[in-house]
């Protein structure tokens, strides 16, 4: 969460923690049997890195990056596209395109479209705006293009998934 809440935000490692569990309980049995009482530096496992904006930012196509970012999160919900931001970028589309793919391994209308579920989220948690309103509120033309997308995303309904957040 807090990684996620970072401007720009962090990556981070994903610890193994079952492995880690294991690992702590060996060394803990066999500290007790040795009875030593020397402190002990374990290197943990880890599951994965999840690569997130801080990480783009030691190259100028990282920079690139974080400023497109920014721009879409801070406009996805005014029916931008990715022409929109090449232009703020002063970039090709192209370009842009390319350095989605090669940095981000998604495509620029993805990210927009991510952005947009993710403010259409937190309408349905806030509210009891219509699914009209929140459409609207979220860049999307009509509410049948927002279910649409978002049982894509989600696997769900809005409504199941309104439910689930407010239990």
């Amino acid at each position: 969460l807090l990684c996620e809440n970072c401007t720009p935000t962090l990556s981070s490692i994903r610890p193994d923690q079952e492995r880690s569990g294991y690992a702590a309980g060996a060394l803990l049995s066999a500290l007790m049997r040795s009875g030593s009482s020397k402190p002990h530096i374990m290197a943990l496992p880890i599951k994965h890195v999840t690569h997130r904006s801080s990480t783009l930012a030691a190259s100028h196509s990282g920079r690139l990056m974080q400023r497109a970012i920014g721009f879409i999160r801070k406009n996805c919900c005014r029916s931008i596209g990715p022409k929109d931001v090449a232009a703020h970028l002063g970039v090709s589309r192209p370009l842009l395109d390319l350095r989605f793919r090669e940095m981000l391994k998604t495509s620029v209308g993805k990210t927009i479209r991510d952005e947009r579920l993710k403010a259409a989220c937190a309408e349905l948690t806030s509210g009891d705006a219509t699914l009209k309103e929140i459409a609207e509120r979220c860049g999307y033309s009509d509410a049948a293009q927002l279910m649409h997308h978002f049982k894509a995303s989600f696997g769900m309904t809005m409504r199941e998934w309104q439910k689930n957040a407010r239990r």
